[in-house]
Parts: structure tokens; C-alpha cells; sequence
């Protein structure tokens, strides 16, 4: 999928400098990465896709502070939560065993631990990973929840509500 391609090409600080040409293709990538995250803001049946949240998670690799991610965690906090679930389990083991627990996977996975129904998703998803993975996915999701996030936002003050 062009999402998971694109977001897992960005180029890496420590990587050889790119020549102008390369550096004008990447930033054309990186323009269609908006792009198409840009594209999912109203489509709710994208937003109740796990294979599309499945390819943002893949996009996300890591790094610290990159702008590119802050847009894709803002497309993930979109998705449904279950959604986001399902397709937490079937990235996460996977994502953990090859880039290790960073706060990439954490970020993007924060809004999972303020719903109910998302959580039993990815507990009983959990029950068919080896016990290395649930031991990666327990110390991710242990910071994810105590250091990542401190609750969902409060809502508007609406003074027509009161």
C-alpha cells in the first residue's frame, strides 16, 4: 500500500545526504503522504478500516519528533476504535520485533487505552501471540498509557449545553 511505502521511505538523518533530485522526489513523497492522510479526515469507511490503519501504523518507523508521524498519529486518533484495535494486533508483535518499543508505536496506539471495546479487541487478539511478544506489547503499552497519554480531551465548553 503507498501509505506503508511512502511513510517507511522517509529519509533517515544518519542515511548519505540526498542529491537535489532525490531531495525534490522525497519531498513529493512526502506531499502525497499528507495527501492521502489528508483524504481519510471525513471518510468513515476508511476510518472503520483496519487494513488502512494497518498500513499507517506500518508507515510510522522510529524516529523521534518528525513532523511526517505527528500527521499520522492525527489520522489514527480518527479511526475508529476498534479499527485501530484490530489492526494493533496484527502490526504490533511484528512492528516491536523489528524496530524495538519506541514512542512511534506509542503515540500512534495511545487512543486504544480510553476505549473499552478497542482494548478487549487487543487483549483477545493478544491471547494467540507468543509469550515474547506479549511481553513487548505489555512494556509498550504500559508507557503507552502511563507516559503517552493522560486521557481523552475534555469536551468543548458549550455554553447552549448547560
Amino acid at each position: 500500500m503507498e501509505l506503508q511505502r511512502i511513510g517507511g521511505s522517509i529519509h533517515q538523518d544518519d542515511a548519505p545526504p540526498l542529491t537535489p533530485a532525490e531531495e525534490a522526489e522525497h519531498q513529493a513523497e512526502i506531499a502525497r503522504y499528507y495527501e492521502m492522510l489528508d483524504s481519510l479526515e471525513d471518510n468513515a469507511k476508511a476510518l472503520s478500516n483496519d487494513t488502512v490503519a494497518r498500513a499507517i501504523l506500518w508507515s510510522l518507523q522510529p524516529l523521534d519528533d518528525y513532523g511526517i508521524y505527528e500527521a499520522a498519529y492525527g489520522a489514527l486518533r480518527n479511526f475508529t476504535p476498534q479499527a485501530l484495535a484490530q489492526a494493533a494486533a496484527d502490526v504490533l508483535p511484528e512492528w516491536l520485533a523489528r524496530f524495538g518499543d519506541h514512542t512511534s508505536i506509542q503515540a500512534a496506539l495511545t487512543t486504544i487505552a480510553w476505549d473499552d471495546e478497542a482494548l478487549d479487541i487487543l487483549i483477545e487478539e493478544g491471547r494467540e501471540w507468543t509469550t515474547e511478544q506479549r511481553s513487548l506489547d505489555h512494556g509498550t503499552g504500559s508507557r503507552c498509557s502511563v507516559e503517552g497519554y493522560t486521557g481523552p480531551p475534555e469536551p468543548p465548553n458549550d455554553p447552549a449545553a448547560q
